[in-house]
Order: C-alpha cells, then structure tokens, then sequence
C-alpha cells in the first residue's frame, strides 16, 4: 500500500467519526458532544492488490464545547502494522465549515481538512494534500454507527475512485462492519 494511500486511509477513519458541521453554535456543539468518547472502526480496502483487506481503528473524540474545536486521538492497525492518528478541527459558524488537520496538517505528513453538511445527518470532508485530494463522504447508521467511503481523485480520468469503506462504531456497541462489494458498474454496494 502506498505511504499516500494508507495515510488518506488511516485519516478517512479517524476523522469521519467525528466532523460533521452543524448549523450554529449551540447546534454544533450538541453534535459535537455525540461524536466524545470511545470508537471503533473497521475498513475495507476497495481497490488495489490488498483490495478486501481488512484495517481497524481505535479512537477517542474530544470536544470542546466553548471553542467549538474538536480533537481526535488513536490508533489504526491492519495485521501487525499500526500507527498513531490525530486530528484537530475548528468549526466557523460564518460558514458553516470544519477546518482542521490530520496529523500535522499537509505542512507535514498528513493533510488539511475542510468539511461541511451533506443531507440533514451527512457530511463530506475534503481532505488535500499538494496536488493530491480526496473526500471522505459519510452518513448515520443509527444513533451509534456511521457509514463512510473514501474517495481519491483521479487527475488523470477527472472522476473520484472509491478506495476505502468504513463502518466505525461507539465502543461497548454491536460491530458495524460495511461489508462492501465492487458491483459490475464499479460502484460500492452493500453486500446482502
């Protein structure tokens, strides 16, 4: 796996437990409390030779209701590799947005972060990286799950790549693992 993929990778899981906008301050900070506290996450990779390869993560949210910040602390491992994940995000009432960063931010070895709502309960976070980019989209599955699926772009064929599904959950709660599937059209479906 490449040092970009697995660094979009491991970023895909720990942030999208957490960044979700919300539409004004008391909001924000009422959605932001949801996401405290003990996660975890399983992956799928989707594409590549390691394609169905399965990652997991261990993570802890953090927010702080006066600042509107939120901060995200763990791990993620596949086998016996594993690596520490971080992430620190401002939400801007003005707009409407998350901003923040993965590790140390596309300064140093991860990428900036700027997300913002999807539908009532979804949300979308682009995650960049100099030249590279890609999006974390994610959405609800019930109070305690969320479903998400990282995209890369693909500057050569201008379209967005499917590489990662996720199903992160709060911890002491049934798994949820996404359990997807490569249809013929290459789009992700669940599997039954």
């Amino acid at each position: 796996m490449s040092r970009l993929t697995a660094l979009f990778l491991s970023c895909a899981v720990s942030v999208a437990a957490f960044a979700a906008p919300a539409r004004a301050n008391d909001d924000a900070a009422v959605f932001m409390a949801k996401f405290s506290g003990e996660w975890m996450g399983i992956g799928r990779i989707l594409i590549g030779p390691q394609v169905n390869s399965k990652f997991y993560c261990s993570l802890d949210g953090d927010p702080t209701h006066t600042q509107l910040t939120f901060n995200m602390k763990g791990k993620c491992w596949m086998g016996k590799l594993s690596a520490p994940v971080f992430a620190d995000l401002h939400y801007n009432n003005d707009n409407q947005r998350f901003y923040g960063a993965f590790l140390d931010g596309a300064r140093g070895n991860g990428v900036d972060i700027i997300g913002e709502r999807k539908g009532p309960d979804g949300f979308d976070l682009k995650l960049t990286r100099g030249s590279n980019s890609g999006v974390i989209s994610a959405s609800p599955v019930g109070d305690n799950q969320i479903n998400a699926t990282l995209l890369l772009h693909d500057g050569i064929n201008n379209r967005d790549v499917p590489v990662v599904a996720m199903g992160i959950y709060r911890k002491g709660t049934p798994a949820y693992d996404p359990a997807p599937v490569p249809d013929v059209t290459g789009s992700i479906a669940r599997a039954n």
